[in-house]
């Protein structure tokens, strides 16, 4: 009965949202053309910091929420973004949550590998999850996506590399008005 009452609540609120709950129209970020001497897509993100050769990579279980990811011993926090809680035993449903979990879904499929990214901060958070920057398999940023979409803003209490390249890709999609900032 709670499954199917959550079900109901997230069909309702994306009704009543702008950016719906399942949409062609939130598009990750593009792919250019130009190919690798592997003949892989070279993949351009906002920020040029993937290296192949410094990933950890890792199978995904399943996407808890927008920015929080299950391995199969270990849940990873994504460093640099925050995302809109979704109903759980310790947090309230925030306006969004199920949107940015779905795209998080969207872009994150269960048996996924994802490239784990450390930095020398902190390496894990105060629930002892491990702290990392994501890529898809592709070598895109998926804090990077979830910030274009306006499904997340920056983690300002949390210092790292990436923070003012994440800055703007936020205020574009402030910008933008779209996701959170409508």
């Amino acid at each position: 009965m709670k499954r199917f009452l959550l079900f109901l609540i997230s069909i309702i609120v994306a009704g009543c949202s702008s950016l719906p709950l399942f949409s062609s129209d939130v598009k990750p970020h593009s792919i250019t053309e130009k190919e690798t001497s592997d003949n892989r897509p070279s993949v351009m993100t906002k920020n040029q910091n993937f290296d192949e050769t410094k990933c950890e990579w890792a199978e995904v279980r399943y996407v808890n929420d927008g920015d929080t990811l299950q391995l199969r011993r270990e849940k990873v926090r994504v460093i640099g973004i925050d995302t809109p809680e979704i109903d759980g035993p310790h947090t309230d449903a925030e306006h969004l949550g199920l949107n940015a979990s779905a795209f998080a879904r969207s872009l994150i499929n269960r048996g996924d590998r994802v490239c784990l990214l450390s930095t020398d901060a902190q390496d894990r958070d105060q629930y002892d999850r491990l702290l990392r920057y994501v890529h898809l398999a592709d070598g895109r940023d998926f804090g990077v996506l979830m910030l274009e979409t306006g499904l997340a803003e920056i983690y300002h209490s949390q210092s790292h590399p990436r923070k003012k390249a994440y800055q703007a890709t936020e205020r574009a999609a402030k910008n933008a008005q779209i996701g959170l900032w409508q």
